[in-house]
């Protein structure tokens, strides 16, 4: 059996053979594992304008306007949807999380790049 455990940068390694006529033994041994991150993208994420409570892309498409907008509280997270032109004034939540900010967040993204591979363009 092999395991393989990361602990901050470092990587352990344990191998241990254990059978009815095997002695058990262990070998291990630790390597040093670099990570990189990459600069963010500006193509993958959507351009929006980020306040203190959230973020809202603006998006257009031949002459029509649709707002995604993320609204965070300290409790919840919502995402919620706008049709300016179609149906002003009208709100549509789309997500509603409590204390799950990272699906929030995730779901707001994806739909935003939903509108983009529909032809939108989102700012």
């Amino acid at each position: 059996m092999k395991l393989s455990l990361f602990l901050g940068s470092q990587l352990l390694v344990a191998t241990v053979a254990i059978g009815a006529d095997m002695p058990a033994t262990t070998t291990t041994a630790s390597a040093t594992v670099e990570t990189q991150t990459a600069a963010p993208d500006p193509a993958e994420a959507p351009a929006a304008t980020d306040t203190a409570s959230g973020s809202e892309a603006v998006c257009t498409l031949s002459g029509n306007t649709r707002r995604v907008k993320m609204d965070m509280s300290q409790q919840k997270c919502q995402v919620l949807y706008y049709k300016e032109t179609e149906k002003p004034g009208i709100e549509d939540k789309l997500w509603e999380y409590n204390h799950e900010f990272d699906k929030c967040q995730q779901n707001y993204s994806n739909f935003v790049e939903k509108l983009r591979g529909m032809s939108w363009t989102c700012s």
